[in-house]
């Protein structure tokens, strides 16, 4: 079964997903996530905006990094941390 049959989806919304055509739904991220082992991460179905919706993953070792526009726009000491937005990291990669 594919991945659309999977997530209950048809095969033309995997192709929209994967031209740009619709953007992946945040629920739809994490399901996708769980049902491919992680081989494919949240972050790779949202590039554009994973760590304002997953804080939580900002300091995971094998997230990508937070394009410099972003993290240039952030004063320092306010990027949210691994706990959330109440938390701030310092571990960012800035670059």
């Amino acid at each position: 079964m594919g991945l659309a049959g999977i997530l209950g989806v048809t095969p033309g919304l995997i192709s929209q997903w994967k031209q740009g055509v619709r953007p992946i739904k945040v629920e739809r991220c994490v399901e996708i996530e769980r049902v491919t082992n992680r081989q494919v991460m949240r972050w790779d179905l949202r590039p554009n905006d994973w760590w304002q919706i997953w804080p939580e993953l900002i300091d995971h070792p094998d997230a990508p990094p937070i394009p410099k526009s972003v993290v240039s726009a952030i004063p320092d000491g306010l990027i949210p941390g691994p706990q959330g937005l109440g938390s701030f990291s310092s571990e960012v990669q800035r670059g």
